[in-house]
């Protein structure tokens, strides 16, 4: 009995280490607490999304690297979604590939040329996305609407507003973005700043525009550093 006890109570204490510590089994219950809606794993986009699949290894590491507590309450209090990036590595074009009816060019499309489409790309790991631009960043130079970002926010790629927005739309069916507003991204063609909005059935759109443009359709959604 004194032994059964024991490993009975060995097992509750880890259980509870796992739970507290954000890690194991358990890790996603406490974000989904938190984030609901806003959290999306691994499991709910192989479901949700043909082409993309993770390892065994790769479903592990992303419940052991789920962000802390205060940085999901950060995340939720501020409008940011939580997203597992692709379990490899996948560029916009290829991306696009998986549904191309979430992008708004059915033909060629002008940004096929440039090196931001085609070589920077999102991996296996979390991206915490904001999912609409603040209302402070609007009407806004480019380097007006850097100096509203914290020391724990960035300027997100391309192609990482294209995976959350196209992701969150094929797992939760909603469209962000969607009321004809743009965020800015930190990719330029020809001087130009690349910018990416108004998500609809229509499709995803991506534009670009000068730096120096004070427009209210232009925002800026930024990703959180992890």
């Amino acid at each position: 009995m004194k032994h059964i006890s024991i490993s009975l109570m060995v097992a509750v204490i880890g259980s509870f280490l796992l739970v507290t510590s954000g890690c194991g089994s358990d890790s996603y219950t406490l974000a989904r607490s938190i984030l609901g809606d806003d959290l999306i794993t691994p499991e709910e986009i192989m479901r949700s999304r043909d082409g993309v699949s993770y390892t065994r290894q790769q479903r592990s590491q992303f419940r052991e690297t789920i962000p802390p507590k205060e940085v999901l309450e950060w995340g939720r209090d501020n409008g940011y979604m939580l997203v597992a990036g692709p379990g490899r590595p996948m560029s916009l074009l290829e991306i696009r590939e998986l549904n191309r009816d979430y992008f708004y060019a059915q033909g060629r499309a002008w940004y096929e040329e440039f090196a931001f489409s085609q070589e920077k790309k999102v991996g296996p790991e979390w991206i915490m996305l904001r999912k609409e631009p603040a209302p402070r960043t609007f009407s806004k130079h480019w380097n007006d609407q850097l100096g509203t970002l914290t020391q724990n926010e960035a300027p997100a790629t391309a192609v990482e507003v294209v995976w959350g927005l196209t992701t969150y739309k094929a797992v939760r069916d909603v469209y962000l973005l969607s009321s004809r507003i743009f965020t800015r991204t930190d990719d330029m063609v020809l001087s130009r700043r690349v910018n990416l909005g108004h998500f609809d059935e229509d499709g995803l759109r991506l534009n670009n525009d000068r730096d120096g443009t004070r427009d209210g359709l232009f925002g800026l959604s930024p990703v959180r550093k992890l």
